[in-house]
C-alpha cells in the first residue's frame, strides 16, 4: 500500500509492480493466464509481511484464473525467521490455502529441499494433506458450455483383462473408473477411485479385472485434455 493504494498492507521484499515490472492484476482481467502463483514466502505471521495476511490479499484480488500459492518449502529449518524451524509452520499454511475458497492449490519450492532434509515433514503432508489421489482444477478459461458425447458401445474379455470400447474419445485425456452399486448417484467421492488409465488405442480402456472382481457394475467419469470432466456414466460389466 505504501506504493500502491490497491496494494497489499506489507512492508517487505520487491513490489511486484514498480520493482519486477510485472501487473498480474492486468494480465488476469485481460484474460491472459491460465494460473496465477504468487510465491508467498514468508511465516504466517512475520510482522512485515505476514503469509496469512498476503494469502488473503491475493484471494480478494485474483479474478478470471486459477490461484495457486507458491509456498518457500526451501525456508524450512533453513531461515533466520525463527518460524521455520516449527514443524507446523508449513502444514499451517496449507491448512490456510485450503480454508481460503478462492485458492485452488499449492507449489512447492522446492520439492528438492523438502525431499532431501525434511522427511518428517514430508510424512506429516502425506497423513495429512495427501493421502488420497485428486484431479488437478480445470483452468477458467476453458469452454464449458459443449458436452460429452460419449457412446458406450461393447465389452470384451481378453485373458486378465475387460476391455471396454467407446465412441467419440478423440478429446478425451483419461478416465477415472469407481465401482458403483445398482443406482449410480451423481455425488461421487475421490476416495472411492478404483483405478485411472490414460487411453488404449484412443477407442477402448482396459482394466485389470481382478480389481473388478465380484462387481457387476462400475462408474465412469471421462475427464478431456482441460482437465473438464463428465458426468459418472454407468457401465454393466456382465
Amino acid at each position: 500500500k505504501a506504493t500502491d493504494p490497491k496494494g497489499s498492507d506489507t512492508q517487505a521484499g520487491q513490489t511486484t509492480y514498480e520493482n519486477l515490472y510485472a501487473d498480474p492484476l492486468l494480465w488476469m482481467e485481460k484474460g491472459w493466464l491460465d494460473y496465477l502463483v504468487p510465491q508467498v514466502y514468508w511465516s504466517m505471521d512475520l510482522p512485515v509481511a505476514p503469509h496469512r495476511k498476503i494469502v488473503d490479499w491475493w484471494a480478494q484480488n485474483t479474478t478470471n484464473t486459477n490461484l495457486y500459492i507458491g509456498n518457500g518449502a526451501y525456508k524450512i529449518r533453513n531461515n533466520s525467521d525463527k518460524a521455520w524451524d516449527n514443524k507446523k509452520e508449513f502444514p499451517e499454511q496449507l491448512t490456510l490455502a485450503r480454508n481460503t475458497g478462492a485458492v485452488q492449490g499449492n507449489v512447492f519450492f522446492s520439492a528438492k529441499s523438502l525431499m532431501q532434509n525434511n522427511s518428517d515433514v514430508v510424512e506429516y503432508l502425506k497423513k495429512k494433506y495427501y493421502k488420497r489421489a485428486a484431479f488437478p482444477p480445470i483452468s477458467p478459461l476453458v469452454k464449458k458450455d459443449k458436452e460429452f458425447e460419449i457412446e458406450f458401445k461393447s465389452i470384451s474379455r481378453e485373458n486378465e483383462f475387460i476391455k471396454l470400447y467407446f465412441n467419440n474419445l478423440e478429446n478425451i485425456r483419461f478416465m477415472a473408473v469407481y465401482p458403483s452399486g445398482k443406482k449410480l448417484q451423481k455425488e461421487y467421492s475421490i476416495k472411492k477411485l478404483l483405478t485411472k488409465t490414460s487411453l488404449d488405442k484412443g477407442d477402448h480402456l482396459k482394466l485389470n479385472a481382478e480389481l473388478l472382481k465380484r462387481r457387476k457394475n462400475i462408474a465412469i467419469i471421462f475427464i478431456d485434455k482441460y482437465g473438464k470432466k463428465s458426468e459418472p456414466m454407468l457401465v454393466h460389466l456382465e
